[in-house]
């Protein structure tokens, strides 16, 4: 058994250190963002784009049963700051509430994703399964932040941003 508990526990600093780049530090759930989090050192990548959440789901053991194997996970959005940036003459408190949108919607998803695992009373060799399961989460966290991104206009649309953050307290009312 002790065979089983080392490959999860290996297995979640792969996972986790996977979803990041070389060099990189992963920071754990913060309640909320701001401008120290960003490399502010940029050139200016785009001339839509005015700032970058760098952002995944990190997904670490929590407890393996001894006797049943079955895993259980706590996941949280991890905030890349080598990969978030922001152009300083746009740095202002819309854009940060844009980026913070972002980042409860990155957490919301890792929160389903770790619901869904911890549910399905996983064995912890099944490391296939697991990765799967987070793979499908990070596909739809890459998918939602474009479509914020899009119709927001990267967060010029204050408007727009006020919808989002709507919608995203009803989905956190409905999943508690």
């Amino acid at each position: 058994m002790k065979k089983s508990i080392f490959i999860i526990l290996l297995f979640g600093n792969i996972y986790s250190a996977s979803a990041q780049y070389l060099g990189e530090t992963t920071f754990k759930k913060k309640p909320k963002l701001d401008w120290n989090d960003f490399n502010k050192y940029v050139e200016i990548y785009s001339d839509v784009q005015k700032a970058h959440l760098g952002v995944t789901i990190i997904t670490e053991t929590k407890n393996v049963n001894v006797w049943t194997g079955i895993i259980t996970v706590d996941s949280y959005a991890g905030l890349k700051p080598d990969s978030s940036w922001v152009i300083l003459k746009y740095g202002d408190a819309n854009l940060l509430r844009y980026m913070q949108l972002q980042y409860d919607y990155a957490n919301m998803i890792a929160d389903k994703a770790e619901r869904e695992i911890n549910s399905k009373k996983i064995n912890a060799g099944n490391t296939y399964k697991i990765t799967g399961i987070l793979d499908a989460y990070l596909d739809e966290l890459r998918e939602t932040l474009k479509h914020i991104d899009t119709e927001t206009d990267y967060g010029s649309s204050l408007l727009q941003i006020e919808k989002w953050e709507s919608i995203l307290n009803e989905q956190l009312s409905e999943s508690k």
